[in-house]
This record gives C-alpha cells, structure tokens and sequence, in this order.
C-alpha cells in the first residue's frame, strides 16, 4: 500500500522564463499549487505521509538574495495560510521540517514554529516539509531521522527529470511539466503508475 509520497518541485524559474512571469508571481502561484497538492495526497488520495521540498542549502547559500528573499516572503506566507487550511486540521495532519535551518531569516523560522506547535498534536497524517536540505551532511538536518524511518514509495519529480539516489524500493515518476503546471491528473497518474508496478 502507498504510504509514503515525496515530490520534488523542479522547474518553478523555468515556468517564470515560459510566462514571462517574476519569480515572486512564479513562486506565489507554486504556494497555490502546494496547498493543492496537500489537497490532493491528504483528502483525495488518503496518503498517510507527504514530503515536499523547497529551497536546498545550496540554493540558499548560492543564489542571490534577490531571488532568495521573495521565495522566503512566499514560503513563510504559505505556512501562515496553512494555519488555517482546512485539509490541515480535519485531517490532523502534523507538519514537520526537516533540514539546516542556520541561514533562514528569523521571520521564515517564527512562522515555521508556529505551524509546527499548531500542529503538534496532530498525529494521523504527517506532512513533512524540507528546507535547507542536503544530501550530504545529514548529521546537519535536523528531524531527518524521524523522516527517514518512513521509507519513501514513490518519489514524483517535475520539471527535470533527475534521477535521485534514494532508497532502491523507492519507485521514481518523472511528469514532464513545470511545477506550477501539474494537475490532480498528473498525480493520479503517478499514484496508478505506483500500483501498476506492484
């Protein structure tokens, strides 16, 4: 049985170019389609864990902070909405992040907090959250052996096709689509290829 759902959100700057879009726009309407997402793997699909991935350590150290910040303004906004979310709190989902939080501004870090004790005592469903991740230094991450001990089954990439060294029960889906572009179809999909290959 599908448990465990993680998605990689490649291809954001690139529906920005596409649209002739700002990064903010590109990035406002990607929080839209997160909030979606949870929607669908939580309510729709009834997936008992969800991990999505933001802004790695690398691209935090490594990009400029004018493209960083505006993505930061974004992500902290959508944590704030999550509050709220109605899929959030009549699934008792419980939000966790995992990563190195030490180059996160302290406004994106108040908001992290507050959705985490929001959601604290939720424990039917969990959604994990990766920000300032990196593959390398896991000893760095924090709560990454917690998200570790529930083993990823299908891990959905867009934008790129990137092959990820994961677990090798892990079965990899590509939807070749910028993120902001993908539907509830394009997850269904997925999920089916999933069982097909049971």
């Amino acid at each position: 049985m599908l448990q465990h759902v993680a998605l990689v959100p490649h291809g954001i700057r690139g529906y920005a170019r596409k649209g002739k879009l700002s990064l903010m726009d590109a990035y406002d309407l990607s929080s839209i389609k997160f909030l979606e997402l949870v929607n669908w793997i939580f309510k729709d699909r009834k997936i008992d864990n969800f991990t999505f991935c933001g802004l790695s350590y690398e691209a935090i150290t490594t990009r400029s902070e004018e493209e960083v910040i505006p993505i930061f303004e974004v992500e902290s906004n959508t944590y704030e909405r999550l509050l709220t979310d109605k899929t959030i709190n009549e699934e008792e989902i419980g939000v966790h992040f995992v990563g190195n939080f030490s180059k996160l501004p302290k406004y994106y870090l108040r908001a992290m907090k507050k959705l985490r004790e929001h959601t604290e005592e939720f424990d039917k469903r969990f959604l994990y959250i990766f920000i300032g991740y990196d593959v390398a230094p896991q000893k760095k991450m924090k709560n990454f052996n917690e998200w570790k001990a529930k083993k990823i089954d299908l891990l959905i990439n867009t934008g790129k096709n990137i092959p990820l060294e994961i677990d090798e029960f892990t079965e990899q889906y590509f939807i070749n689509k910028f993120f902001p572009e993908i539907n509830k179809e394009d997850i269904n999909e997925a999920i089916n290829h999933y069982y097909s290959t049971l």
